[in-house]
């Protein structure tokens, strides 16, 4: 059997490095944005740190879920719920981040290529 202060301390250790790396991968991805603006000669640090925080967070990320698939499970399905599915938050949260990404995207895929 597994000693439970073992899972106690790696959920906040993964929280954290999801966290802290998260706060790494936003800036740096909008500073790639403007590399030809004033940044050229920090282009590759940035893209570098982008890149290995993106990482950092990808594989934090993913250990977060394996650790707490209990909890985030029993939260998405009630006993009640079952039947009709996921609960309220988790389609809304769903459908605002799934409309963001096509908002995002779709002026690139309507854009002629260069």
């Amino acid at each position: 059997m597994k000693n439970n202060t073992q899972n106690l301390k790696k959920r906040p250790i993964t929280s954290i490095f999801a966290f802290i790396s998260f706060f790494y991968v936003v800036p740096t991805g909008i500073l790639t944005h403007f590399g030809e603006h004033g940044l050229e000669q920090f282009h590759h640090m940035i893209g570098a740190t982008h890149w290995t925080s993106s990482m950092i967070f990808l594989v934090s990320a993913i250990i977060h879920i394996i650790l707490n698939w209990k909890a985030m499970k029993r939260y998405m399905f009630t006993e009640i719920e079952i039947i009709s599915g996921f609960k309220k938050e988790f389609v809304i949260v769903f459908m605002a981040v799934t409309l963001l990404i096509i908002l995002v995207t779709v002026p690139f895929l309507l854009s002629p290529t260069n």
